[in-house]
């Protein structure tokens, strides 16, 4: 039972309210997720003194006498902004207990979080919320400064911080212990995401590892709460909030490379979920070798990025390193004698000799409005972080007509499909045919263990899409097997299958006639083009990847 039902049923048992009333709060109370204790009182059933005597002969608490004062040192020490969001006041400790002045007696999650904050049993205080606002106040007058949220940290403490006493204080808790060993075990392991899921009344925390989802461990109900809210706190965002989605950010160093961490919250019918992504700031991973580019692969893309003008496409599924790719492609540019601005949701990665902007949709500060103001910046070179919508393709070929060299990102399954999803957003085919240059589709595909696989028995025989035997004849792979290296799954590290297409004069003029999909097709492969399924193929037979791993993300040509 939780604590809203209990306090129903106990409003009832001890004859504060009749059913009629109790339904009427209960139903305001699931229709607008308002606590059930405000809605009684929003509705005018129970006044504040009443509900006050009623936590009284319920929980058998005290009430917060007329004389009583905050804690200054415990203020200080749960920090002032916290104590705002909670809407909780510290009156003193003793070996009992810390005494926390409430007007929610029953807000089991923020006693928790205090609890392990200080290392001690809370005592709540009933207190009406105008003695709440009274104690506060005076508090904060005399109180310490709000703390600054925990940032750039050193991975032996990992989120302590000399400016966050909250932080350092929480470090001593069992808690931080936890969390701090899941960070760990993410990093040892190249955790690319961390999700902790409410599962009945614990938490389990899965890693994502070369984008598959495996289990990592679980946070029983007495710690579920407090890992989450230890993570609100090192994301910087509201502890008290669950019924809103949140986003957060803070950074650490760990094994002498930067690594942002993305927070983001997601309020469930179970509890909170919670997914962290860990971006590693390595300046030394934004290489063509590094994204697995063959030579003739590269030669190509030095010479699409040195053109001056025209636009340079990346597509793909969500999680494919389209932004990664075109990070690469910004590094390869000389930023001394160019002017290069970006335009980003979020700024994943910083490179020096960016201007890197970031979208703000909440604030109206969208692709199509920051592109108006960047074009008059006069920049050499604009990063379009995603084309999401019509506004935002008219502007960028426009921007590429005007002689700016223009990168950006399209979701789209293919290097072809991509004018037709263009001229679907009412691009018109002949400025995409002019003013294109290039376009690279790409997916991640995991690479085997070279710890432990085996070569097959049968070598593997191509099929095309409809069902057509491949003119590629047998070839030789590889099986994936499992060890200590690679944590038994037999893969270990991602590469990139992809598909160049470089617009020929030829293909210009098809795309500008409005050319069917097919008629593009059959022209690019006269002219050698290398779909994303033939390059698997490359990668099966280089002993790189597995079949499995091809056909499970790659359509066949």
């Amino acid at each position: 039972m939780n604590d809203d039902r209990a306090m129903h049923d106990a409003l009832r048992e001890l004859g504060f309210l009749e059913d009629h009333s109790l339904e009427r709060a209960w139903a305001a109370h699931e229709r607008t997720g308002t606590p059930f204790h405000v809605a009684l009182t929003e509705l005018g059933l129970l006044s504040q003194d009443r509900l006050l005597h009623f936590w009284e002969d319920w929980l058998e608490i005290d009430l917060v006498g007329e004389d009583a004062v905050a804690d200054a040192e415990l203020v200080d020490l749960l920090t002032p902004q916290f104590l705002k969001n909670a809407r909780a006041v510290p009156l003193g400790q003793d070996d009992t207990g810390i005494r926390i002045a409430t007007s929610n007696p029953i807000d089991t999650a923020t006693f928790q979080t205090i609890s392990y904050l200080v290392n001690a049993e809370v005592i709540p205080v009933g207190a009406a919320p105008r003695q709440i606002d009274a104690l506060l106040a005076a508090a904060l007058d005399t109180g310490g400064q709000d703390q600054a949220a925990a940032g750039r940290v050193e991975a032996s403490a990992f989120f302590s911080s000399d400016a966050d006493r909250l932080t350092a204080l929480a470090n001593e808790g069992p808690v931080v212990q936890q969390v701090n060993g899941l960070f760990s075990e993410a990093f040892e392991r190249r955790v690319s995401d961390i999700h902790l899921e409410p599962q009945g009344d614990g938490l389990t925390a899965r890693f994502r590892i070369d984008g598959q989802l495996i289990d990592a461990r679980y946070f029983d109900p007495s710690m579920a709460t407090a890992a989450i809210s230890r993570l609100k706190i090192i994301g910087g965002m509201d502890i008290t909030e669950r019924r809103l989605p949140q986003d957060g950010r803070s950074s650490v160093v760990a094994g002498g490379q930067k690594i942002d961490l993305r927070l983001s919250t997601l309020p469930t019918v179970d509890g909170e979920s919670i997914v962290i992504r860990l971006l590693v700031q390595d300046a030394s991973t934004l290489t063509w070798d590094a994204l697995g580019f063959d030579a003739g692969t590269q030669a190509r893309l030095d010479e699409i990025i040195r053109r001056p003008v025209g636009m340079f496409l990346v597509t793909g599924p969500t999680g494919s390193g389209k932004t990664t790719t075109l990070y690469t492609a910004l590094g390869k540019l000389d930023r001394k004698e160019k002017k290069i601005i970006s335009v980003e949701d979020p700024v994943e990665y910083r490179l020096s000799g960016v201007m890197q902007v970031q979208v703000h949709q909440e604030l109206g500060l969208d692709f199509a409005n920051v592109l108006r103001t960047t074009m008059r910046h006069n920049p050499n070179t604009i990063m379009i972080g995603e084309i999401r919508d019509t506004e935002t393709a008219q502007m960028a070929l426009r921007a590429s007509m005007t002689g700016h060299q223009v990168f950006s990102t399209l979701h789209t399954d293919g290097a072809i499909s991509s004018i037709n999803r263009l001229a679907d957003m009412g691009v018109p085919r002949y400025l995409l045919g002019a003013h294109i240059n290039a376009i690279m589709s790409q997916r991640l595909v995991r690479k085997l263990c070279q710890a432990c696989c085996e070569s097959a028995d049968l070598p593997y025989q191509p099929y095309g899409r409809e069902g057509e035997l491949q003119d590629w004849g047998d070839i030789s792979h590889k099986l994936a097997r499992g060890c200590r290296e690679c944590n038994g799954t037999g893969y270990k590290g991602r590469t990139l299958v992809s598909e160049l297409l470089v617009l020929s004069r030829h293909i210009r003029q098809l795309i500008s006639e409005g050319a069917s999909w097919h008629d593009i097709r059959a022209a690019t492969r006269s002219e050698g083009f290398l779909t994303q399924f033939e390059h698997g193929l490359h990668l099966i037979r280089d002993g790189i990847t597995s079949v499995d791993e091809i056909l499970g993300n790659v359509e066949p040509a």
